[in-house]
């Protein structure tokens, strides 16, 4: 193995082990994600709101700057103080989001008449449906990140080791 791969290898297993520890501990996964989406929301309103003000201009587009960031502030608080209340919320719009993206690649392999594309796109909807659907459908969202953060380390590992 080159030395320049050790680097790479060392990143393939740290993803490797975030995927486990992911699927190990989901729940405090879970609120550590929701801080960081609370706190981000936070920080970016925060320096929406700074930049109305700084800007000084009262024109129509500013007003509804400002109030938006005003909104995604107290979002952001709220998911920082109530992390468990944004669990459904959260499944619908990530279940949504999958289906969606399901249904394009169904109707990209209707359209080209590819079987795969076609299967993966229906497994994309059945997925997203259940998720959206599904109030304890978190976890198993967190559980296929998991898996899906071990597979990539799992296929770098092996793409660096044929690589030598």
């Amino acid at each position: 193995m080159k030395k320049g791969n050790k680097g790479n290898m060392l990143s393939w297993l740290v993803l490797g082990l975030v995927g486990v520890l992911t699927i190990i501990f989901k729940t405090q996964v879970k609120n550590v994600l929701y801080i960081i989406a609370g706190a981000g929301l936070m920080v970016m309103a925060a320096i929406s709101i700074i930049s109305c003000i700084r800007g000084k201009s009262k024109d129509k587009n500013t007003v509804i700057q400002l109030a938006g960031s005003a909104i995604l502030f107290i979002i952001g608080l709220l998911i920082l103080c109530n992390p468990s209340a944004f669990d459904k919320f959260i499944n619908i719009v990530i279940g949504v989001v999958i289906a969606l993206a399901g249904l394009m690649w169904l109707f990209k392999g209707l359209k080209a008449k590819d079987v795969l594309t076609i299967v993966l796109g229906a497994i994309a909807v059945i997925l997203g449906i259940f998720i959206a659907v599904n109030s304890s459908a978190t976890n198993t969202v967190i559980t296929i990140a998991g898996i899906g953060l071990i597979y990539v380390a799992v296929s770098g590992i092996i793409s660096e080791l044929r690589t030598k």
